[in-house]
């Protein structure tokens, strides 16, 4: 499958479905992180305990 432009989608379990073809229990850990193992879930708690810590790197803050 290839998208000619962005796509948005509700949840990580809709666009994991959309590009499987078939529906997915739990999107959070069907994606992985590039090149690692890493669950999307996983990372996204780690991004969140970095913020609460104020460990914000500048490559998480996305451009205005």
């Amino acid at each position: 499958m290839v998208f000619v432009k962005d796509q948005v989608f509700t949840s990580p379990s809709t666009a994991a479905a959309v590009v499987v073809g078939t529906e997915t229990h739990n999107g959070r850990q069907a994606w992985k992180v590039e090149a690692t193992r890493v669950t999307y879930g996983e990372w996204q708690a780690q991004e969140i305990q970095g913020a609460e810590a104020g460990d914000v790197k500048p490559e998480a803050i996305p451009p205005v």
